[in-house]
């Protein structure tokens, strides 16, 4: 199965992909470099997936792919935390502890 080309805009900064399985193809094209990496079982590749069009072309056999991304959405969550600053109550003690490692202000604070 291929995938049409795309950018993944809600990534931020980069995309690590690790494919498994036996499968032969399915390689991955990132268009604007020109490349057409092959990436067999257990391999993997790093790059910027919000700014490179990329997809995979077809395979045969079983695949799957472990797909690690950084995201945008969490990093304003953490900024604003979705506009919920005011409400009380709200975090737990694991986001508590988030926020103070980060250094992040104005964070809900819990009761």
């Amino acid at each position: 199965m291929a995938t049409w080309g795309h950018q993944d805009s809600k990534d931020l900064i980069l995309c690590k992909v690790i494919p498994v399985g036996t499968f032969t193809g399915g390689e991955l094209v990132v268009w604007e470099p020109g490349l057409v990496v092959e990436l067999p079982s257990g391999s993997d590749i790093v790059f910027s997936s919000w700014k490179i069009t990329h997809f995979n072309l077809d395979y045969v056999g079983e695949q799957a792919s472990l797909v690690l991304h950084t995201d945008k959405e969490m990093a304003r969550w953490v900024g604003d935390w979705n506009g919920v600053t005011h409400q009380t109550c709200l975090v737990l003690w694991t986001w508590r502890k988030l926020a103070d490692e980060t250094n992040v202000k104005n964070a809900p604070k819990i009761c």
